[in-house]
């Protein structure tokens, strides 16, 4: 919506608050809502269905001083962050994100396997998450499934994603992860360029290895024309997943 061409067009001084929740905001757009709707007090939050909602909120004064993050912990829950033996990490390690308090469900209904698997004995719920908690607030990662293990080391899309989606020529994009024989996965960029662009696959690989390390430019770089969606919003990186690596082989 903020880069329709038609949008200065309309006065929308009675946009008030803006506000986010399943990701952070990317650079970009935090660059453009303060262009576009400087009026706006901008907030994000995080949470899932599993836990109505809540887990963490973040807005007013304390955007300006952690934008990359999702806040602080919400009153009625509880946050840690476990490694893979559930053990809770220091602070500022990488692990799982887990929630625990009245908000948390009681469980899938009518599968006790799929809720034993999500909540553990003292009812802390995994949310299948990748985060970290930094002097009490937390950083999103990436989603379990989608995090991409290249020759042993961890890549996290969205930090790809944030930037790429900074560059001028770039409308959206979306990283996922594709099969290798050697190294297990390969980091593979879907783009969708802005009208008029010129951008090629080796400029967007320059664009990422200018700010990101070597192993996490995207070695297949496919552009389409859109990404695909599902009804909240959210990019289908399984149906590209299985697209592109069907492509590739």
């Amino acid at each position: 919506m903020l880069e329709h061409p038609d949008f200065d067009k309309y006065d929308t001084s009675s946009v008030t608050v803006v506000g986010g929740g399943g990701a952070t905001y990317s650079p970009e757009l935090l660059r453009l809502m303060a262009k576009k709707l400087p009026q706006a007090r901008l907030g994000v939050g995080y949470g899932m269905s599993e836990t109505l909602g809540s887990g963490s909120r973040l807005g007013g004064i304390a955007m300006d001083s952690w934008p990359s993050s999702v806040g602080t912990v919400e009153a009625m829950c509880e946050l840690e962050i476990r490694d893979e033996n559930d053990n809770v990490v220091e602070d500022g390690e990488v692990g799982e994100i887990c929630i625990r308090g009245a908000v948390v469900f009681l469980g899938y209904w009518d599968n006790p396997e799929a809720s034993a698997k999500a909540l553990d004995e003292r009812r802390w719920y995994r949310t299948g998450d990748y985060g970290r908690i930094a002097d009490g607030v937390l950083y999103l990662e990436s989603r379990m499934r989608d995090m991409i293990i290249r020759g042993g080391e961890n890549i996290y899309p969205i930090e790809i994603e944030h930037r790429l989606e900074e560059h001028p020529e770039v409308a959206e994009v979306a990283v996922v992860g594709v099969p290798h024989h050697q190294l297990g996965q390969e980091v593979a960029a879907v783009v969708v360029l802005k009208p008029g662009s010129a951008l090629d696959a080796d400029g967007v690989k320059t664009w990422v290895s200018e700010e990101l390390a070597r192993y996490k430019v995207p070695t297949h770089v496919i552009f389409r024309d859109a990404l695909p969606y599902n009804a909240t919003g959210k990019v289908l990186k399984h149906e590209l997943e299985a697209e592109i690596s069907a492509e590739l082989s």
